[in-house]
């Protein structure tokens, strides 16, 4: 005997997604220029950090910088917030995908939001 639906009856749900969509790919487009952002933030970082001297810098006379070179910080100041606009916009589409059981948020774009909320924080303390 067949059954007949009633009211408590629901139809199951079919995931109708294909392929990536346009969200897909706008995330994961935005990862790749966060990531390209984080790199040139963390090469500011380690350029603007004191230098040690060493056997070629006595060879050659020269004095070794034993400060944080201040230009290349305030630079690195607006590298963060390009990447914290970045990754706060990731994470404000990815939160648009956010509808399927199986749906879950980029953790990179989570960690630059960290990191640069971070970064943005010490160096506005240190100035």
């Amino acid at each position: 005997m067949a059954r007949f639906p009633d009211n408590s009856w629901e139809k199951p749900k079919v995931n109708k997604r294909i392929g990536p969509d346009l969200v897909k790919a706008a995330i994961f487009w935005l990862g790749i220029v966060s990531w390209i952002v984080f790199s040139t933030s963390l090469i500011l970082i380690f350029k603007a950090m004191p230098q040690e001297s060493d056997l070629l810098t006595k060879i050659k006379g020269g004095v070794a910088r034993n400060y944080w070179d201040g230009a290349l910080i305030d630079f690195n100041y607006n590298v963060v917030w390009i990447l914290f606009c970045v990754s706060l916009f990731a994470i404000a589409i990815n939160k648009l995908r956010m509808k399927r059981k199986g749906d879950k948020y980029n953790k990179f774009n989570l960690l630059m939001f960290i990191y640069s909320s971070l970064s943005i924080l010490i160096i506005f303390l240190t100035k």
